[in-house]
């Protein structure tokens, strides 16, 4: 008995001083990203002999977020997440901002997906020849770069969990979500009567 007892109090102290120990987290948060090329039905030609045919494929960025290891059934829980891009014209960056509600199971796995965001393009060259048999080139081109995300997990409307990656982009993440909620600017024509 007395070393049951002594146990439970090293745990209470190792859990008084170190947080960590003394609390769980309610679920864990892994985002997890993927590229996917898109076939494209357009094709286009040369002018001069329809000799060269180039079709383009889009290059996709999302991200899957996978929700595990609740400790409790968790119901109406809302995940939220914001993308930061930076486009080819420098300094010019976007948000691709989502959201989605779900339910998790104890001890379940829940995957959501974000919105793709074209990142590049694929061009396929291709000749027909005679003699050689034609060439064929692939090149591939960026169109925009993602610069980071964040995701927040909230529950019960408190957030539990987030993850911003690089942390580097915290702040532009913050700025630009701010410039989305701005509110539109007056008319600056006076009231005629």
């Amino acid at each position: 008995m007395k070393h049951s007892r002594a146990t439970i109090i090293f745990l209470a102290l190792v859990s008084w001083f170190h947080p960590a120990f003394g609390q769980l987290a309610p679920l864990q948060l892994q985002v997890i990203k993927a590229n996917k090329q898109v076939t494209n039905p357009r094709a286009s030609y040369s002018a001069y002999d329809n000799t060269l045919v180039r079709t383009t494929d889009d290059v996709l960025t999302f991200y899957t977020i996978e929700l595990s290891r609740a400790l409790t059934p968790l119901s109406d829980v809302r995940v939220r997440w914001a993308i930061l891009v930076q486009q080819q014209n420098p300094g010019r960056l976007k948000l691709v901002q989502g959201e989605s509600v779900c339910n998790l199971p104890i001890g379940g796995t829940v995957r959501l997906q974000t919105q793709a965001v074209r990142t590049g393009v694929v061009i396929h060259s291709q000749t027909p020849g005679f003699y050689d048999g034609g060439t064929e080139s692939v090149t591939p081109h960026q169109t925009a770069r993602i610069r980071g995300y964040e995701v927040e997990v909230y529950v019960n409307g408190q957030r539990v969990i987030a993850e911003v990656e690089p942390p580097e982009v915290q702040q532009e993440i913050e700025a630009a979500k701010k410039k989305t909620k701005a509110p539109p600017k007056p008319n600056s024509m006076p009231n005629v009567p």
